[in-house]
């Protein structure tokens, strides 16, 4: 029994001959995209140096993943040149989502590991005149800005030994920030440029110091800096509306989860800390006796500042009750298994509750937890061997960016050591 499940898997990781999606697939994929991207956003599609490309030969395509619409985004910006996509298992778990990403022959990917199998189908891709398109960040900008992008991209680039072209998204952030709550259509200017950013013969020469320089730069795209010098109207009475599930921490008091969000202003319930939000969606204090930072980035980082400090002292905890999820049963559904405790420390991650109507004590290793999966004020997820446990809050919303943002900046002390 077990042999034959060993056969399965094994059939179902095969790298498999490469196919662009059907024509007549994209094309529909295509209209829906440029429709979908018409009432929902004002995109002006710009330089387009693909069609440039040498049409027998495959290519990577990086963007900077501002939304959770960017393959529409992209494949609105490509036009006729069909995109092969690398995206995350975690977003292949939604029925719709599934069915569009496998019409149009997208490549899934675990998150934030390195996964050999599809790395595999990239290369098989390329080979065959495919543009694989991808994420060097691996998930949505929480605050407007770059998240961390991990230098192994280079030795992709290196691997797949092609042209490097990146669609540079502006305004998407502003559009459709991850944490926004309220769904009505902001309808904000964004552009979509397509740049060529290295080709095979500079990466074949080049350090890899230098390629991920030129990575970084193509996507390195803020939505604070267009605001600053060429703004743009975002048309939305409840813009501010979500923003307290990622700036958790009040400036003023210090007090975690203690925001509350309406319209176009959030205040704290402890300190009466008011901010609002502008018709450029730029953050305020309300008066002069309020706080607050330049933009949601500055902020953020003061977050992280503050977590940083704190993982350094030897006291180190943080805990919280949460429902536990999981999909080790089945991959594409998280169902309701337990209920407990999980604490971190300077040294451990580990979950004390409920499994499966057994109690049990069940440790995370730090090495593993590179990124974690997440949405906003619902849950985040620790992978756990061929599946995941999702925590859900039982309580305060926010903390799920607490941890999130715990992990990402163990993982920045990691790296800097």
């Amino acid at each position: 029994m077990e042999d034959k499940k060993v056969e399965k898997k094994n059939k179902k990781n095969k790298v498999q001959k490469f196919k662009k999606a059907n024509i007549f697939i994209w094309i529909l994929y295509l209209i829906v995209s440029r429709l979908l991207m018409f009432f929902k956003a004002r995109v002006k599609y710009g330089v387009n140096e693909l069609k440039k490309r040498n049409k027998e030969e495959g290519a990577i395509v990086l963007f900077n993943h501002q939304t959770n619409h960017d393959h529409f985004i992209c494949g609105a910006a490509a036009g006729m040149d069909r995109l092969t996509y690398i995206v995350s298992n975690y977003y292949m778990r939604n029925k719709t989502t599934n069915i569009i990403l496998k019409l149009v022959r997208a490549i899934p990917k675990v998150q934030f590991r390195t996964d050999l199998i599809s790395i595999r189908k990239m290369k098989r891709a390329t080979d065959n005149g495919g543009l694989v398109t991808i994420a060097p960040a691996g998930q949505v900008s929480l605050h407007g800005e770059t998240p961390y992008v991990d230098p192994s991209i280079v030795k992709l680039l290196r691997f797949c030994k092609v042209d490097v072209y990146a669609f540079q998204i502006t305004g998407g952030y502003l559009a459709f920030p991850k944490w926004r709550t309220n769904k009505k259509s902001r309808k904000v200017k964004m552009t979509v440029n397509t740049v060529k950013v290295l080709t095979k013969e500079e990466i074949a020469s080049m350090s890899d110091e230098e390629i991920f320089a030129r990575v970084y730069e193509a996507i390195n795209i803020s939505d604070h800096l267009m605001q600053a010098t060429s703004p743009v109207l975002v048309k939305n009475n409840h813009a501010i509306e979500g923003l307290e599930n990622v700036l958790y921490v009040c400036p003023k008091c210090k007090c975690k989860n203690t925001y509350v969000s309406h319209g176009l202003e959030m205040k704290c319930n402890k300190c009466g800390n008011t901010i609002v939000m502008d018709s450029h969606a730029r953050i305020h204090a309300k008066t002069s006796d309020d706080v607050c930072f330049p933009n949601e980035s500055r902020w953020y980082e003061w977050q992280s500042e503050l977590i940083k400090e704190a993982f350094l002292k030897d006291d180190f905890i943080l805990e919280n009750n949460f429902k536990l999820y999981s999909n080790i049963k089945d991959e594409r559904v998280m169902e309701e298994v337990g209920m407990g405790r999980l604490t971190m420390t300077n040294h451990a991650l580990y979950y004390d509750g409920t499994f499966n109507n057994e109690v049990i004590h069940k440790e995370f290793s730090f090495d593993i937890l590179t990124q974690l999966p997440f949405k906003p004020g619902h849950h985040f997820e620790v992978p756990d061997g061929d599946g995941s446990f999702q925590f859900r809050p039982v309580d305060k919303d926010g903390i799920v960016v607490e941890w999130v943002q715990t992990i990402d900046t163990i993982n920045s002390l990691k790296n800097n050591q």
